[in-house]
């Protein structure tokens, strides 16, 4: 399961704001195998917003800082 850890870290850099299916695809891994280590060894690294997305916790921090300070404004 090591290389699935490293697999998934990996995917979420490179593609942040993936579902946790989507993930499993990318790594051609099972949904359960994939939730397993997201929601267990992976929870401390990884964060989910609220329509489920997975990001590494240091992206999903920065996207939140960044969405929060720069939030469009009508004109």
């Amino acid at each position: 399961m090591s290389d699935l850890k490293s697999s998934i870290k990996q995917i979420l850099q490179e593609h942040p704001g993936l579902k946790a299916y989507e993930i499993a695809r990318f790594a051609g891994a099972d949904n359960h195998s994939v939730n397993s280590l997201l929601y267990g060894k992976l929870a401390n690294l990884c964060m989910r917003d609220k329509y489920y997305r997975w990001y590494l916790a240091a992206a999903y921090v920065q996207n939140k800082v960044v969405t929060a300070v720069f939030k469009p404004t009508e004109l």
